[in-house]
């Protein structure tokens, strides 16, 4: 690679370790969107290592990352049971390599794979109590973010259409969705608002929020449809 690889391990997936304990099979995430491409290796939601570098969008050097970090976690390609890709926004070649090196690993594993839209996972790995007002963006960069509130819980719920925010405003229109979400009539809503942003440990956030498993708004299964890019 052109440059090194951080790459962190927490509990072993092999022998010995913690990541076959219970019962779950290990997943893969990729974050193959952004500038600093991240992946993450996790079971029962617990990351088992993770790691994240600048890349030229290359599925090889992907391919590489992913082995070095299943390395870290003592586990092999053949120990994963599902993989979990980000559908952007984000950036647009680089999402379909992220995209079809997980359907390259369902086809050649055999494993399930889905593709969860990259605003939806932030929103599902934030700290916001359920019921609670998040915002999810993303860089697109040349001064604009890309957006989308939802209401937080375990499968997040949207509150509108994705949309492009110019920097300078996105905390005003963060302002704005949260009085919009007081006059919703819903006494029960908590007060909290959380703000979910991409940076370069999304794969490992996303791992956290268990996507595999909370049926993200919006995501597709790899195996039964063409990649999707946002």
């Amino acid at each position: 690679m052109a440059r090194q690889a951080r790459v962190s391990a927490g509990g072993a997936a092999g022998e010995g370790g913690s990541g076959r304990e219970g019962g779950d099979g290990l997943v893969l995430a990729l974050d193959a969107g952004s500038p600093v491409v991240s992946v993450a290796v996790g079971c029962g939601g617990e990351v088992l290592a993770a790691g994240a570098v600048a890349l030229q969008h290359s599925s090889t050097q992907l391919l590489a990352l992913v082995a070095e970090v299943l390395k870290a976690a003592a586990a092999l390609p053949a120990d994963l049971a599902g993989v979990v890709a980000l559908a952007g926004p984000g950036s647009f070649t680089g999402l379909r390599v992220g995209l079809a090196t997980a359907l390259g690993l369902v086809q050649g594993l055999g494993v399930r794979a889905q593709a969860v839209p990259t605003l939806a996972a932030l929103a599902a790995a934030s700290e916001a109590p359920p019921g609670g007002l998040v915002i999810a963006a993303v860089d697109a960069l040349r001064g604009e973010w890309s957006a989308q509130a939802f209401e937080a819980g375990p499968v997040p719920e949207p509150l509108g259409e994705m949309t492009l925010v110019p920097a300078g405003e996105l905390l005003e229109r963060l302002a704005t969705w949260a009085a919009a979400a007081d006059r919703t009539g819903r006494p029960d809503r908590p007060a909290p608002t959380d703000m979910a942003v991409r940076t370069d440990r999304t794969a490992r956030t996303v791992l956290g929020a268990r996507p595999d498993q909370a049926g993200a708004s919006g995501s597709v299964d790899l195996a039964a449809s063409a990649p999707p890019v946002i």
